[in-house]
């Protein structure tokens, strides 16, 4: 169960970075992911 909690919080975490930045590549530079 923690795990699945890992998941929905790094979604919502990434969700929450693109509408502040406005910016898929920006969230994803700041979040240290890559765009896929």
């Amino acid at each position: 169960m923690a795990m699945l909690n890992r998941v929905h919080l790094n979604g919502l975490r990434a969700v929450e970075t693109v509408a502040r930045l406005g910016s898929l590549a920006a969230a994803a530079a700041e979040l240290n992911v890559s765009v896929s």
